[in-house]
């Protein structure tokens, strides 16, 4: 065994090798930042991938952003966050979670601005020393994961302390994982007259994390991270995100597995906005005196507003005049582009219109709808249930998730792509503070990215559910293909009768693998296709 104090010594020396790496790429040359608590792992916090999208970039399809070689830049903290929204029906929801449920926290939503096209990469320090040596590492190189966050295409992004991957790569030291901001609300989902009487791509946000994945492409081996094995992950919004990107780019998908939690392709028909329909934009345009114009100048009119003054629009207070206040609603359209409404047909389509030689890892939670009812009801801090017309929104929040969810899987499997399917059972009082809250929406992301303990100290029980849905998706992230199938991970067919699942945290079981004939019986009874 080493002494304690040679150990400190290379320990000191890959560190100060570590931060004297600066890592070339397409868009500058960028400096690890190492924090005292993880200094195994090499975070670049605020990378442009694209080019501010303001002036006449506003409302148009992501630039990639161009500027090799310069000086190297170190970023200290996490990029500022898209300009938010946050609709009125969701307010009380949100902000109230964000007190105490770890997941709803909504990051320092002050801190907003468009010029937010920015990702953050978080790797094992070694390797990414040796990347920048031109030395070969010990474990080659490492399997890339993208995380596209949820919330909508309204709010979110990276400044989320449960969904920071810090302490997954400080354990694992076997993949890197790289977090994408999008443009959200207005500035992600305009679907603006003029823009679709130019032919302009109307699903921006869509756009924006491809750009992404292209720069992850072409970039990530500069941080010793594998281009041929990138995996795309996202959950809630992000999950529909991309599950649905698969369609958009059959022939050249980039990546070569998906992961989609609580969202799917499936369920994303039924949340399509009408493409037709152009009156939010136009009342948002004459909010912010733009009005009675024609459609390219009503454009043009939007793109010289001041920033300042979107921001304060779109993010302002209930009784503010803002955006809230007129009961906007973003989302995207089907432009048969980059997103369609008809994914159940089409995964049963030809290879042009869905490769299904990539592998989905894709499930639910159990109690995913209580996430969508109000935090403060009377009684909530001793109920241990919900209350009988509370339980009607958060039953059908759930079953519209899981019938989806079983649905796809059915497709899927019917069609010869392989699926893999959960479902996450945990409740633990760090993460759902109150007993009827259970594994909400989002619930699963903290034992993940291995945040569980922010908020409070983690049982023994919960650590070891997070360290084997950790180890399980680092397989699927590693290969895709092969990786869970050699854990035992089972496929799913998505029949009621020969469907198996894997469950965590279930019953006092850390795993567990169940037929899926219980939640069919849930969707069939409830009327929902499957």
């Amino acid at each position: 065994m080493r002494p304690l104090y040679k150990i400190s010594l290379l320990l000191a020396a890959c560190s100060t090798a570590a931060a004297s790496v600066a890592v070339n790429t397409t868009s500058g040359r960028y400096i690890p930042y190492f924090t005292d608590s993880q200094p195994r792992v090499a975070s670049f916090l605020d990378i442009p991938y694209a080019e501010n999208p303001t002036g006449e970039l506003r409302f148009s399809p992501p630039v990639p952003k161009r500027y090799p070689g310069g000086d190297a830049v170190q970023a200290t903290n996490l990029p500022a966050g898209c300009i938010q929204y946050v609709a009125a029906n969701f307010r009380g929801i949100v902000s109230d979670l964000g007190v105490t449920a770890a997941e709803f926290q909504r990051g320092d939503y002050s801190n907003t601005t468009e010029d937010c096209l920015r990702l953050s990469i978080f790797a094992p320090r070694e390797t990414v020393v040796h990347a920048a040596s031109k030395k070969p590492s010990k474990n080659g190189s490492l399997p890339v994961v993208i995380w596209v966050h949820g919330g909508g295409y309204n709010l979110g992004g990276t400044n989320m302390p449960f969904q920071l991957p810090s302490n997954w790569v400080a354990r694992s030291q076997r993949h890197i994982v790289v977090q994408v901001q999008y443009r959200l609300n207005l500035l992600g989902a305009p679907n603006a007259a003029g823009l679709a009487d130019n032919g302009t791509n109307l699903n921006l946000a869509a756009l924006d994390y491809r750009l992404a994945t292209e720069w992850v492409r072409d970039n990530i081996a500069s941080f010793g991270g594998d281009p041929h094995r990138i995996t795309l992950w996202g959950e809630s919004a992000g999950a529909y995100g991309v599950d649905s990107y698969l369609f958009a780019y059959p022939k050249d998908p980039i990546v070569k597995g998906v992961i989609a939690d609580s969202g799917n392709a499936v369920a994303m028909e039924n949340v399509l906005l009408d493409a037709t329909n152009h009156s939010t934009f136009s009342l948002a345009a004459s909010r912010l005196g733009c009005g009675n114009l024609t459609a390219l100048e009503e454009l043009q009119c939007m793109r010289n507003v001041p920033e300042s003054s979107l921001k304060h629009y779109l993010q302002s207070d209930i009784g503010a005049g803002g955006a809230v206040d007129d009961g906007l609603t973003f989302g995207f359209i089907a432009d048969n582009v980059t997103i369609f409404n008809d994914y159940h047909t089409r995964i049963g389509g030809s290879g042009d219109q869905f490769p299904k030689e990539i592998p989905l890892l894709i499930g639910t939670n159990t109690e995913e709808g209580t996430a969508v009812v109000p935090y403060n009801f009377e009684g909530s801090e001793t109920a241990t249930e919900l209350p009988s017309n509370l339980e009607e929104i958060s039953q059908a929040f759930k079953l519209y998730l899981q019938c989806t969810t079983l649905r796809e899987a059915r497709i899927r499997a019917e069609a010869g792509a392989a699926t893999y399917q959960y479902l996450y059972a945990g409740n633990f009082t760090n993460i759902s503070p109150r007993p009827w809250l259970g594994a909400y929406h989002t619930a699963e992301l903290p034992l993940i990215f291995g945040t569980h303990g922010i908020e409070g100290p983690s049982t023994n029980f919960e650590k070891r559910v997070s360290e084997r849905m950790q180890d399980l998706y680092l397989r699927f992230i590693s290969d895709p293909v092969r990786g869970l199938e050699k854990a035992g991970w089972p496929e799913a067919t998505g029949q009621a009768g020969t469907s198996m699942i894997i469950v965590w945290g279930a019953d006092g079981n850390v795993e567990q693998v169940m037929g899926t004939k219980g939640l069919h019986d849930e969707c069939v009874n409830s009327s929902y296709p499957v």
